[in-house]
């Protein structure tokens, strides 16, 4: 599926599916400009959802950075060969859009209006974690979740290609390893800088978090992994016969760049903090909030996109079913 727009009535209407003659294979993050313009990425044009790892493992640039023009009904590419391209959000300034490239631990930014319009940008390198969603919090700080860390054996996985072929080679026939681990959400300025992270070593694939008055609310995209149970014999005889090639990932561009230690780093602060609606919002990934009416809306693993009414207090919540999309949502703007 592709781009939806959800009137407040909850009639829902199909944007986009498509691209350059093709159907849209992995639509991820989204956000809206006050123009009206539609950003999107596509993280994947090979790999669908089910099969997002295979991407990472693949090392190869299959994302994308796109627009919808509501008035045109024109779907264009912007930024192709991205390294899994994920979260969406105008800046604050209106002038670009940033996004997320998980695989390569970064965000970018690309030029939508004044005389750099059409160029591309660094935003935010070497981030402390492989960023999945971002979001602005109109207080002049961009939040940016992490589904891991860039723990030793992801650093080395992602820069030899036979380990990546080994790993989904057990991913296709034993099951995925769990390999995330200390998920948590960055804060950078304006610049791209950070000044902020919060993580916690039980936690993983955080997928967005948002600010709202003094509480932050992250929401974890919970999976099924199996153990990380390694039957050597079987990986070498699998490996010779599999077809699966994974490519050299730049490498190098991962410390290009000394980024400086953030200024409040809480590794309890996640820990210490309680699980909201628990049972109630199955696989979140992305969020949109109305601060008038003081609702979260969030895309959910079953399809739905669940309503979360927000109370004075900050720490009170009423979680309903609002939409069905019949798919699964995973960007969400308002």
């Amino acid at each position: 599926m592709g781009v939806l727009n959800v009137s407040v009535e909850g009639k829902v209407e199909l944007l986009t599916d498509e691209v350059e003659g093709r159907k849209l294979k992995f639509a991820d993050g989204v956000d809206i400009a006050k123009d009206g313009m539609i950003y999107f990425t596509e993280a994947s044009y090979k790999y669908s959802l089910p099969n997002f790892i295979f991407d990472v493992f693949e090392g190869k640039p299959h994302g994308s950075l796109l627009s919808f023009d509501p008035i045109t009904k024109e779907t264009k590419i912007l930024v192709r060969d991205l390294y899994f391209a994920n979260g969406v959000q105008i800046s604050a300034d209106q002038i670009s859009v940033i996004f997320c490239e998980t695989v390569m631990r970064r965000c970018k930014k690309y030029i939508r209006e004044g005389e750099k319009q059409g160029t591309l940008e660094s935003f935010a390198d070497n981030l402390p974690g492989m960023p999945d969603n971002i979001r602005y919090d109109d207080e002049g700080h961009y939040w940016i979740a992490f589904s891991t860390s860039p723990k030793p054996y992801w650093d080395i996985a992602l820069r030899y290609p036979f380990i990546r072929k080994g790993l989904a080679i057990i991913t296709r026939y034993i099951g995925r390893p769990h390999m995330e681990k200390n998920g948590g959400l960055g804060a950078v300025d304006l610049e791209g800088n950070l000044v902020a992270h919060y993580y916690d070593p039980k936690l993983s694939m955080i997928s967005v978090g948002n600010k709202i008055g003094n509480y932050l609310y992250p929401l974890v995209d919970y999976a099924l992994h199996v153990a990380p149970i390694v039957f050597a014999v079987a990986v070498v005889l699998l490996y010779q016969a599999d077809p699966f090639d994974p490519a050299s990932l730049p490498a190098h561009e991962l410390t290009n760049k000394k980024v400086p230690t953030a200024t409040k780093i809480n590794s309890g602060v996640l820990k210490e903090s309680e699980f909201i609606v628990s049972g109630q919002v199955f696989g979140p990934e992305d969020v949109a909030y109305e601060p008038r009416s003081r609702y979260m809306y969030t895309g959910c693993a079953d399809g739905w996109i669940k309503r979360i009414k927000v109370g004075e207090s900050g720490v009170d919540f009423v979680v309903e079913d609002w939409v069905n999309t019949g798919g699964r949502p995973l960007g969400i703007a308002k």
